[in-house]
């Protein structure tokens, strides 16, 4: 749409510099210019857009965690969710660019850099098992991520309860996982 509308804009004024006669060089740079406005002008609003989009998938969540009885806290300045599930913070973040992406995140356990191979073993072995959910090892923190692809006709209640759930399926794993490795039997 940005493209098609700053090609016609500037054949346009192509067309009015070349009835002119002014010299190529000109016409060429002006019409880079307007090209390069025009884009701008038009990626602002869609940003724009996108943001507002971004904060009321925000707020539509939030408000279907309060509605389930838990205690959502919106930090407006990360574009994140956190909220208290059985003992565990849970974050969901959001981003401005794509309105329809949410990441739901848990850190489960913090470890030394002797323990990180451990830590990666482990991980990799239950990421190959598991569904929605994938376990990552960072320095010296797990954390285990769902990436949500919401589309118009999904019900958010439900996406969120399954993905909340894949989130403790995978941490339960991972501390099964450690438990038959630390006595061997893994």
């Amino acid at each position: 749409m940005v493209s098609i509308l700053s090609t016609i804009i500037g054949l346009a004024l192509l067309h009015i510099l070349s009835e002119l006669k002014t010299e190529y060089k000109i016409w060429h740079s002006a019409y880079g210019a307007i090209c390069k406005r025009v884009n701008y002008i038009l990626s602002y609003k869609k940003n724009k857009l996108k943001k507002q989009e971004m904060k009321n998938l925000m707020q539509k969540v939030s408000s279907i965690l309060s509605e389930d009885g838990f205690r959502p806290s919106i930090d407006n300045k990360e574009n994140q969710i956190s909220v208290m599930v059985d003992g565990n913070y849970i974050y969901i973040e959001f981003l401005k660019d794509d309105p329809n992406f949410m990441r739901m995140s848990n850190f489960i356990k913090d470890f030394t850099i002797e323990e990180r191979s451990k830590m990666l073993d482990i991980a990799n072995k239950i990421n190959c098992n598991i569904k929605y959910a994938f376990i990552v090892v960072y320095e010296t923190q797990l954390i285990i991520h769902c990436d949500i692809y919401l589309n118009e006709n999904v019900d958010i209640r439900d996406i969120l309860t399954r993905y909340i759930q894949s989130l403790f399926a995978a941490e339960k794993k991972f501390f099964e996982s450690i438990s038959l490795h630390q006595y061997g039997l893994n």
